[in-house]
């Protein structure tokens, strides 16, 4: 009888349906006013740099997806905090990144980007992700770059990505960090300006403002 109910109990968790988190908190000091605090952190990452200076930028930007079951994973936790062995399972620690790039091209014309490969941590774009893309003119266009396996409870993630660009083959590094509350509310607001340089004196304001294209 006991044996049934278990099976039971396990027939109900597994037909819960999935959710997905992306957060993590951490205790942290205030450097200004010494106190601790909890900082808490969301599903968003992103990094920035020129690939061309004052002409074309690129942003990269991750969403954090981990798949859970609810009551399920609640169980695991409590098994693990009393000290089961393998509680939480193998992947645990592991999550998924959902990688998009923006290519924000302050030129009056349109400039052919070829993207060659991503690497973030030790996973290598598939071949597919190897595309020409135009960057069009005052535009900022959105490129889809696809899923990468990236640490659950990590702060920052870097990228590695190889392009040419005017005929010239460049790899340049990327320190993708996950935002806080508090700077999401503060960069991507309604009322708040990205901490990207093509966002600062003389490049914006944008006049006229930048298309959105997909590219």
């Amino acid at each position: 009888m006991r044996q049934t109910a278990i099976l039971v109990l396990i027939g109900a968790l597994a037909g819960l349906a999935a959710c997905s988190t992306g957060r993590v908190a951490e205790f942290a000091q205030d450097p200004q006013t010494g106190r601790r605090e909890v900082r808490e952190y969301t599903r968003y990452y992103d990094a920035d740099g020129w690939l061309d200076d004052g002409k074309l930028g690129l942003q990269l930007a991750m969403t954090h997806e981990k798949k859970f079951v609810p009551v399920l994973y609640d169980l695991q936790k409590g098994l693990d905090a009393v000290g089961v062995p393998g509680a939480l399972g193998k992947d645990h620690d592991k999550a998924t990144g959902i990688v998009t790039f923006y290519l924000v091209n302050l030129d009056l014309h349109n400039r052919p980007f070829r993207l060659l490969r991503v690497t973030g941590g030790t996973q290598a774009s598939p071949p597919s992700v190897a595309r020409t893309v135009l960057a069009g003119a005052r535009a900022r266009t959105r490129v889809e770059i696809g899923n990468f396996t990236i640490p659950n409870y990590g702060k920052e993630v870097e990228f590695s990505v190889q392009f040419e660009l005017d005929g010239i083959i460049s790899t340049k590094s990327f320190m993708l960090k996950r935002r806080t509350d508090r700077e999401i509310e503060a960069y991507f607001s309604r009322s708040g300006t990205p901490p990207y340089p093509w966002y600062q004196a003389p490049y914006f304001p944008f006049r006229p403002p930048l298309a959105q294209l997909k590219g």
